[in-house]
């Protein structure tokens, strides 16, 4: 497995890092296609059915395109919604396996058909998701100096990740959130928040104005919203009973997988950025 991760990140993060660096077109189409696919594997994940993912791609697509040329007040709460309506779902989540843990009943299928009604508020879910929020990685490459705080966004979020894989399992012992990823330790978490704070002091130099500890500070932060993302997209394999979002990335699962922490993280930095000036 492990073996299997690293081919993936080897094949796949140079062509990823050259879109980011050469920016304009090249990296929009890039995210258009990333979010497209997260929009299906959601869908899937909420139990919508073929024509039901490829709307929600499509529905995604749509919105990322329109949204980064009309980005406004209106972009941003919508995008704050929709992480608050995330988290929600997350805890709503957490307290129904506690119930039943508690009434020592068989769970059933969180996800089910409904009436037309609920699939499409959950089709419009599945396409908001990805597309709101991984569309700040448009903007934040658009914007002045933006590939340096790209950058900066990546290898945070990247430091986050390989620091708590490689720290959780050398380490791990206490179960971040059990119910929703056993897997996660808060061992793993703090090697997570150590390597992303080195990665942000790292890069600090290139970005005027941003000093060592300020950098690492802001990459502590990062990392622990990424955090959050990643048990917010656990929640909702929990709730489909699946393992992973997809099997697009060998080792990683699907896109949702590799991206989700990067989902919750990139609005809040665009955020920041644009609070700072």
């Amino acid at each position: 497995m492990l073996r299997l991760r690293v081919w993936t990140v080897l094949l796949g993060a140079p062509p990823f890092l050259i879109c980011l660096w050469l920016g304009g077109s090249l990296w929009t189409a890039l995210v258009l296609l990333l979010v497209i696919g997260c929009a299906v594997e959601a869908a899937g994940l909420m139990k919508l059915g073929t024509a039901g993912k490829w709307g929600a791609g499509g529905f995604a697509g749509l919105l990322l395109l329109v949204g980064t040329q009309r980005y406004g007040p209106l972009v941003q709460v919508a995008t704050a919604a929709v992480m608050v309506v995330l988290v929600a779902r997350a805890g709503i989540q957490v307290e129904s396996m506690r119930v039943v843990a508690v009434g020592g009943k068989r769970r059933r299928a969180e996800w089910e058909p409904g009436s037309p009604w609920l699939a499409l508020l959950r089709l419009f879910l599945a396409a908001l998701y990805p597309a709101l929020t991984l569309g700040h990685m448009v903007l934040l490459r658009q914007a002045p100096g933006g590939r340096e705080w790209a950058l900066f966004l990546v290898a945070v979020v990247w430091a986050a990740d390989i620091g708590g894989y490689f720290s959780g399992l050398a380490w791990g012992r206490h179960r971040l959130a059990p119910r929703l990823s056993p897997g996660k330790s808060w061992e793993g978490a703090a090697g997570g928040l150590a390597a992303a704070a080195l990665a942000g002091m790292g890069l600090s130099a290139r970005i005027p104005g941003l000093g060592p500890g300020e950098a690492a500070g802001l990459a502590a932060l990062l990392a622990v919203v990424g955090m959050a993302g990643d048990l917010v997209e656990s929640a909702l394999k929990r709730a489909a009973g699946a393992k992973d979002s997809g099997n697009l990335l060998p080792g990683h699962g699907g896109l949702l997988d590799r991206f989700d922490s990067m989902a919750f993280v990139a609005p809040v930095l665009f955020c920041l950025y644009r609070m700072a000036g």
